[in-house]
Parts: C-alpha cells; structure tokens; sequence
C-alpha cells in the first residue's frame, strides 16, 4: 500500500506546479437580462485544449478555475447569440469577476452554427452534450465518455447515475439497446463512435401523455458520428494466460436510418462476468405491472434469489458465456420493430468456512466447512412494436419470454460441540416465464385522452432438492429406518398465472390542472404441489400426508381511481386516491377458505422544482400486500438441511405507509452535485418469522406479526471539483426493525448498517489520473437475545497512465474485517497495461487479477436464525495476454 501511494505521488508531483487561479463573471443580453445555461469556457491558446467549461446559473453567473501561468482565450456563447471571445489578460485575472454581454445573431444559419459548437446545448427537458469537448481521448468504452461528463457517474455494476438521479433506459440514435439496459450499452459500446450525449429527463415515450406527464424517469440517447454509420463497427479481444486462462470478447454494431443490429459475444475462465443473475432479474423487456400504482399487489416469491451467485471476490473459479443479438427496424416513420435474444451461462465454484452463532436461549454456534457449485443457464427472448401514425395515437405490444436453469451442489460438513455430520445437497431450479402486454393511448383533442391496458403472466417454477447425509434429518418429524447414510427427495412445483387490465380518462383542464379516472383488475391465480420420499421412492410413513402440499388460491382485486393534478408556480400536488374491491380464495385437502375485503388507498406526490436541475421530491402512499402461496400452503417443506418450513393458510393480507423523499441539486457553473434520498415503510400484519430450535435444526413457520415491522434507507452524495481536483463524499444506511417468535417468545431484532466513504481525484491532463480514498461499513444486529458488531475498513487508490501509445491502470483496495476480537487483513491489487499505436486498430494488453495471491477474504450476514461469518476462498493469481482488433 505504502509502495504504491508512493508512486502515485510522485507521479502526480509532475502535475502539482500548475498554479490555479479563479475567473468568476455574469453573461447578460444587451438589455441586461441574465443568460442562464450560456456556455462558457477557456481554450488553451497553445494546446487548443479546453481545460476549464462550465454552464451559468439563473442569475447567469460563471466560475472558472483556469493555470494562471498559461494564456486562454474566454469564449461565452448562447442560442440566437453571437460568441464571444476575449484572451485573458492579467488585468482580467485580477479584476473578476467579469461582465459579459452577448448581442443578438440576425441570421438563422450562424445561429445553427452556434450550436454545434456549444459543448451543452438545452431545449426545454433535453440537455445535449458535445462530447468532444469533454473527452481526452484516451477513453475506450462508452462509461468512460459519460463518466468525463459533468453530473455523470458509471458504478461498476454499470448503472449511470446523472445529478445522482439513476438513468432509466438508453437508446443509440433513438434505438433501444436491447431492453434499454445501461449495462450492456456502457461496458460495450466504443468510446470513439459517440459524437454526442442526450439526456432526456422526465422520460416518456408515449407522445399521447406528453401534456400530463408525470414521470420522473431519466432517459439517455447516444448520438453516433456520421461516419459511423451505415457501416458495421465494434471491436473484436481474443486472449489467455497460464493454467489455462482464456478470454474471447466481440462487440459488432451496425446503424442505418431504418435498421440497426448490435452483437455482444463473451467467453471466458478469469471471472468477468458481462450478464449477471441480478441483471437476468431486473431484465423485463420493457414491461412493467399496470397497477402498481393503485397501491395494491401480490408479493411473488422469486424463489431463485435464493441460489448463491459468484463473483471475483467469493468464487474460487467463474466461467462466463455470453451471447446477445438485437435488432431495431423502422420500415416508416409510424411503426418500429424490436426484437432482442441474451443466452448466458455459468459455472461457479466456492469453497467456504464459516461460523453460526444461533438465535436461542442456548446460543448454539456451528462451523460449516462448504464447497459448491452452482451451474446456471438463461434466455432470454423480446419483441415489441410500437405503432404511432401521429402525436394522438400510441399502441404497443410486448411479448417477453425467461428460461432459467439453475443447479447447485453442496458439499459439507457441519460441526457443532455436540456433533459433526457431513451432508451433500443438490438444489435445481428451473422458472419458465412468459409475459404479454397490449397497450393503447389516444388523445381526440388536448383535453381528453384515453388509454386501455391489458398484460397476462405465466410462470411455472420446479424446485426439486435430493440431500444425502451421514446422520438423520429432523429425526424427531422424519420417521427413517437405521442406516449408514439417509437420503431425502422432495419436489416442488408452483404454477403462477396473473391477469391485469387497466383502463384511464385523462382530463385536461389546462395547462397546470388536469384529473385521471381509471378502472382496473388484476387476478392472479397460484398452484403449489410438493411432496418428500425417501431414497427408495417409498412414501414416507405416518407423516406422508404432512409432506404432501396440495394447494390452490386465486386473488382478485377490482379498483376505482381518481388523481387530481395541480401545478402551483415550482410546486407540482397531485393527490390520489384508490378504491379496492378484493376477493381471495384459498383451496387445500378439500378445505376451502374464502373472504373479501374493501380498502381505501391514498397517496400523495409533491414536487418543488428550484430550478430545472434543482429539485425535491416527495411520494407517500398508504399500500396493500397479499402474500405469495409458498406462504400460505400448512404443509411442510424440506429448506436446507436443518430448517423445515411450515406456511399458514389464514394469514391476513398487510397494510403499510410507503414513504419515498429525493432531493437533487447540481450547479453546473460551480461543479458541485448534492442528492440524497430518504424512505421509510411501516408494516402492520406483515410476516414474521416463528422458529423452534432443535441444537442447530429449525422449525419454522410465518404469522402475521402483532407489532409493526419497519424499514428506514438514506442515502447521501456529494461532489464537488476544484479543477483538477474532485472530492466526492457518500454515506447510506439502512435500519429495520424485524418482529420473531423465537421459542414462541416475541422478539424485537433490529439490524443497522451503515456505511461512508470519501475519496478525492486529481486529474490534471489527459495524460494521468488518480484517486484515493476510504471507505467503512459498520454492521450491526442486534435482538433480545444477542447482539453482533461487524466493521470493514477499506482504504483504496487507483491510477491512470498515459505515456504516447502506453496506458497503465492500476487498482488497489486494502480491506481490514473486525469481528469482536476477531481481525483479518486482505488487499487486492490488479492491474493492465495498453498498447496502441496512434490511429492502429490493434491494441495489445496484459492484465492481472490479484497480483498479491491473496487466498480468502471475509464477509458477515444476518439471519432470522442465526447471525454468520464467512471466510471465502477466491481465484488465485492469474495474468493474462490479450489482443484487440477494432473493426
């Protein structure tokens, strides 16, 4: 660590005798009105470089900070106005801040001139971005053009976040990528093809809405160079390394005025991971329930969250496929076809330690030595069209297919002061999932729209589990014959069919007052059927029948809505309120369980804009949750191997107050973004967790709880550039509060986590980079009958070289895990070194992942049973060879 903030500082020491000096101003018309959004900036008259930009705020004031020994020439240019230049004298310097007055351009064709050389442009909820006035050239992959964007930020997941606001969709000349996924678009997508960046706030792409548009939705559009299209680009790596290291990676894009194709291929051994399972989950292609307004739905177990997922920081080995083709086709300007196809694979094997301590009276603790692996396959399958022969009409279709195939293999042994037994469990989960939607807007006039919406679901989950151990399993619920080893197999299936239609009045009164009358249904229909045998296939005796789910429930909702809207000055109101009708039915061993309850459910939205890209918002809704059937069925259900699970057929639905508050500011003169989010749910009759313990086997089933469970989130950034320097600052923290019946005593469990961090960046040129910074989290758990306290340090440092063709990067994180009296140290340091000539399509790279050969590193998790911490065996230090051909 010492090693290498040492080279990091000497590096940045070349930089460091550039003396900063501030220009400060106000751009106004020639009658003295205030420009705001005017762009200003300061060209270094040497280099041509663009080393200081900003855009004025509402009183049309500027901030530069500009090398006091370098001579720049002032340019400040608006729409409709002429440009204005000056070289910067020293009296200038000394005499700011600065008065400038731009006179209005008589001719239209200076005026389109004026805006293309505008590094941002805006015209009313779309700010356009030059990015060749932001760029240093040495950026590869579309993140790293929007992350030299002012009010940008790519995480490593690949999710753009702008002004702190997270970016909804993307679309590359007006086309969806894929589903309009960040991830894929910004990990892929070649830096040196983009020419401009659109951002699109308060997103809606159905034009019969535009007058009432309510969304808050952040919407992202990459224009391409002209030279690139019409032509395929992209990039084509092929590479190894020892032990039999491989990796092979394909972009291919193709655009045209009518038709666009987009290739993503990726094979490889050193754990990268292009499509993960959380990014199979939140894939829906473009999708979404028609109803979730209303306040009211069904919580659908996704049963699949519950396999473990690997990554470079927890598996031993990750093997990765990926496969992804999309096509767009515009045979007119009325209707548009989409089509995209994602298969993936992986192959993740783990190797753990960990240590339990149980949540009883008798504070049990386990050592679990564990390896796994877990073989996952999915596809995915997307079609749309859209049909809109003008501003009054929108009707689209949707049809969206998922096939997952998950297997795990659990090999352990699980150790306790009382006694030690080796289990293998071996898990298959196989979800099948075919979503339709049909959606129609049509506005007559301006005052009235109307919009009719159907969607139907069907999803088919089997969850077959087998587990072989060298000790009886629940021996005191099991009847199992003595043997040398017992074997269990029990089979799950649950069908889930959901119906919704939704159908809307939009009245508008005027400009700032209109009202939504809608009527909708939602029906959703669930079959779960289970049973557990033995080895030989024989019916378990005498508990036959308390193993053998046979279940059915139906839940039909019908609502009446009405929401008024109402724009008062920079305050948007818009109350509303839902009317529920719902009917349940529940069929079990013949048994039959019917009621019906009504129930009003308001909300609120309330919006201050200070000015465009200065806002708060606030959401409050009264909701309503029905609970999926693997709650519900009385029966019991095989988990793992020490829990045993028993839902409950009269459970109520739950009611709860959902409250949600942003805020956002970014002040583009002054380089600074301050966000935050706040949000609280209260839960009455929600589930609680009812366990019995046996040593370290459980029992358990849900009720509803008698107390409130609660959840409160926050969130806190801000960032602020004094150029060349940026420090950015972040702090989130979670606490809810969990009611349990452990032994049949209620017991309050409360869980808090917390965690800051804070770095600062120093990019001087082009040419290098750095950051350091510290992060820390602090885990917390604590119920009535113990309590636990977790904390991860982890300082970290980065940098970024360029020296003509060769580009280094290095990443270092040092993370230091306390538990009690319990301390561990690991670091990880990774690092590649580029070689590309100037305007050469060849790019050759070495790379390496763990270059200090760490073995393990340390993680904690909290429980309803039982509070845990794992240590985690990862890859071994590997280095590999790699070269790039761009097309």
């Amino acid at each position: 660590m010492k090693r290498l903030l040492f080279l990091i500082t000497l590096l940045a020491s070349f930089n460091l005798s550039a003396q900063k000096v501030k220009i400060n101003g106000y751009v106004k018309d020639s009658l003295n009105t205030p420009l705001s959004y005017a762009n200003v900036m300061a060209i270094d008259t040497t280099s041509k470089s663009i080393p200081a930009f900003c855009v004025t705020n509402d009183e049309g004031f500027f901030s530069l900070a500009i090398n006091g020994k370098i001579s720049h020439k002032l340019t400040a240019s608006f729409i409709g106005y002429k440009t204005f230049e000056k070289i910067l004298t020293q009296e200038d310097i000394t005499n700011s801040p600065l008065s400038i007055k731009l006179k209005n351009d008589a001719t239209l064709l200076d005026a389109v001139e004026i805006v293309h050389e505008l590094p941002v442009t805006i015209n009313g909820d779309t700010i356009t971005y030059k990015t060749e006035q932001f760029t240093q050239g040495n950026e590869r992959k579309l993140e790293d053009v929007l992350e030299d964007l002012p009010g940008f930020e790519v995480d490593d997941d690949g999710e753009v976040k702008v002004q702190g606001k997270k970016v909804n969709k993307l679309t590359v000349d007006g086309k969806k990528f894929f589903d309009g996924d960040t991830k894929l678009a910004v990990q892929n997508l070649p830096a040196n093809v983009v020419d401009k960046v659109q951002l699109l706030q308060n997103y809606n792409e159905i034009s019969p809405l535009s007058s009432v548009n309510n969304s808050n939705d952040l919407a992202l559009n990459i224009q391409l160079k002209e030279d690139k299209k019409n032509i395929v680009f992209g990039d084509v790596t092929a590479g190894g390394g020892l032990e039999d290291r491989y990796l092979a990676h394909a972009n291919n894009f193709y655009y045209a005025p009518k038709t666009s194709i987009n290739f993503i291929g990726n094979l490889n051994n050193i754990g990268n991971q292009p499509f993960t399972f959380h990014d199979y989950i939140m894939f829906n292609g473009g999708i979404s329930s028609l109803i979730d307004q209303s306040g009211s739905g069904v919580e659908l177990d996704a049963n699949e969250l519950g396999f473990p997922v690997g990554d470079k920081l927890s598996a031993m080995s990750l093997n990765s496929k990926l496969a992804a083709l999309s096509a767009n086709f515009n045979p007119n300007k009325k209707i548009n076809f989409n089509v995209f196809s994602i298969v993936s694979e992986t192959d993740n094997k783990t190797k753990s330690i960990s240590s339990r301590n149980y949540i009883n009276n008798t504070q049990d603790r386990e050592n679990n030595d564990r390896k796994s692996e877990a073989k996952s396959s999915s596809r995915l399958v997307n079609f749309s069209s859209v049909y809109s022969p003008n501003r009054n009409l929108h009707i689209s279709y949707h049809a969206f297919g998922k096939v997952i195939n998950r297997d795990i293999e659990n090999n352990m042994t699980s150790s306790t002061v009382q006694n030690q037994a080796d289990f293998l469990e071996a898990k298959r989960n196989t979800s099948f999932d075919v979503t339709q939607q049909l959606r129609s807007f049509y506005s007559n006039n301006d005052k009235n729209i109307f919009s009719a919406e159907i969607s139907y679901q069907y999803k088919h989950l089997k969850n077959p589990y087998n587990i072989l151990s060298s000790q009886k399993i629940f021996p005191a619920t099991i009847t199992q014959e003595n043997q040398d080893r017992y074997s269990l197999h029990q089979d799950k299936d649950i069908a889930t069919n959901k119906q919704e239609s939704k159908f809307s009045y939009y009245r508008v009164i005027n400009r700032t007052n209109h009202f939504i009358f809608s009527a909708g249904n939602s029906t959703t229909w669930q079959n779960l059927r289970s049973s557990l045998k033995a080895e030989q296939d024989d019916v378990i005796p005498e508990e036959s029948l308390a193993f053998q789910n046979s279940i059915s429930n139906r839940i039909i909702d019908s609502f009446l809505g009405l929401s008024y809207k109402i724009k008062i000055s920079s305050l948007t109101i818009q109350p509303s309120a839902y009317f529920h009708l719902f009917d349940t039915f529940l069929d079990q061993e013949n048994s039959d369980l019917k009621f019906s309850k009504k129930l009003l459910l308001p909300s609120l939205f309330l919006k201050y804009d200070f000015r465009s890209t200065h806002n708060l918002t606030m959401r409050y809704a009264l909701k309503n949750q029905f609970f999926d059937i693997q709650n519900t069925n009385d029966a019991f259900v095989l988990t793992s191997y020490n829990n045993l699970f028993e839902g409950r057929n009269d459970l109520e639905n739950s009611i709860y107050h959902d409250i949600n508050i942003d805020y956002s500011n970014f002040i583009a003169y002054n380089s600074l973004t301050i966000n935050g989010n706040f949000s609280y749910q209260k839960k009455y009759s929600d589930l609680s967790n009812k366990v019995e313990f046996a040593g370290i086997e459980t029992s358990s089933s849900v009720v509803n709880s008698p107390l409130p469970n609660e959840n409160l989130n926050g969130y806190f950034r801000l960032e602020k550039s004094y150029k060349p320097i940026t420090i950015t600052v972040s702090a989130s923290s979670n606490r809810s509060i969990q009611y349990n019946y452990i032994e049949d005593r209620l017991v309050k469990n409360t869980n808090f986590s917390f965690n800051h961090s804070t770095s600062i960046e120093y990019k001087p040129s082009n040419l290098f980079e750095t950051e350091i910074g510290l992060e820390k989290t602090y885990d917390k758990y604590q119920s009535g009958l113990t309590n636990s306290f977790f904390t991860t340090t982890t300082p970290f440092a980065n940098a970024k070289l360029t020296l003509k063709n060769i580009k280094l990067d290095v990443d270092y994180e040092l993370f230091q895990y306390k538990n009690g009296d319990t301390k561990n140290f690991y670091d990880i340091l990774d690092f590649s070194i580029r070689y590309q000539k100037e305007k050469s399509p060849w790019e050759f790279a070495i790379a390496g992942l763990n270059i200090l050969n760490n073995s393990s590193v340390r993680r904690n998790s909290f429980d309803a049973n039982f509070i845990s911490t794992y240590e985690y065996f990862i890859q071994k230090r590997y280095v590999t060879f790699s070269i790039q051909y761009e097309l």
